[in-house]
């Protein structure tokens, strides 16, 4: 698709979103979660290191909430530029959550060889699950008083 050799759905919404009203702050791009074989052990999440206090709260809390380990890695710029560099360049967070092996799953993504078979369901559930209680932790802190 367009989006990913040039980022044009990406420049597009940032270009149009009235920030005044939306009131965005955070971008989180979910891609490539429950794929592969070992993708029941972690889950990566990857920032830019202008917004490590924002992205090592988002580890802890997800690290509360699931069974998987949640590894942070943060880079001195904005990542992928295909989806995330356009919230980078307005100087949003712009936060990349997965939790692909690697090999199998990142060679295939984005191909007609990135299907559901690679999913692996038990996974998929845990990133969910830490993925939302980043987002609720940002977005009300206070519901998430538990476990």
């Amino acid at each position: 698709s367009k989006e990913e050799s040039g980022d044009v759905g990406s420049r597009h919404y940032v270009d149009n979103l009235d920030r005044a009203r939306d009131g965005m702050r955070t971008y989180l791009n979910v891609d490539m979660l429950g794929c592969g074989a070992n993708a029941r052990s972690s889950l990566q999440l990857i920032a830019q290191r202008d917004h490590a206090e924002f992205a090592r709260r988002a580890a802890a809390t997800a690290n509360r909430w699931t069974k998987m380990h949640v590894r942070l890695d943060e880079h001195d710029s904005c990542f992928w530029s295909t989806d995330t560099g356009p919230f980078c360049d307005v100087g949003d967070a712009a936060l990349a959550i997965s939790n692909a092996d690697g090999s199998e799953c990142w060679q295939r993504i984005h191909s007609d060889q990135d299907t559901i078979d690679l999913l692996q369901p038990e996974a998929f559930v845990e990133a969910t699950r830490a993925t939302l209680a980043m987002v609720l932790d940002e977005a009300c802190p206070a519901a998430l008083s538990g476990p």
